[in-house]
């Protein structure tokens, strides 16, 4: 793999470990849950939030990449639906609706 590949990993394994993390004393636990999760084993976070390795499987770099883009997903779902509760509560959100909607179904295409 290229360093740009292995920078894209360990950016989406940052990120997946930032996102799930409940605090600092949570990380290796956060990458338990999200290795439990998404099938993969947790060392993979650990590895690539530690050190920076030469090289690293296919398979692992795409099961990764499918964590990463569930995880926006999900993200992007939960705020759409934080935003449907603010507009309901009466808060001016359209602007803010539409572009989550079009991110949500930007993800959901595949081009995150």
């Amino acid at each position: 793999m290229t360093a740009a590949t292995m920078d894209r990993a360990r950016y989406m394994a940052s990120e997946l470990i930032r996102m799930e993390s409940r605090g600092s004393g949570d990380l290796e636990n956060a990458m338990r849950r999200l290795g439990s999760r998404h099938g993969m084993n947790w060392r993979l976070f650990w590895t690539l939030r530690y050190r920076a390795p030469r090289d690293m499987m296919v398979s692992a770099f795409e099961k990764l990449d499918a964590a990463y883009r569930a995880e926006c997903t999900r993200q992007l779902k939960r705020l759409e639906h934080e935003l449907q509760v603010a507009r309901l509560a009466g808060a001016a959100v359209d602007d803010i609706a539409a572009e989550a909607a079009c991110l949500v179904a930007e993800a959901e295409g595949g081009e995150a």
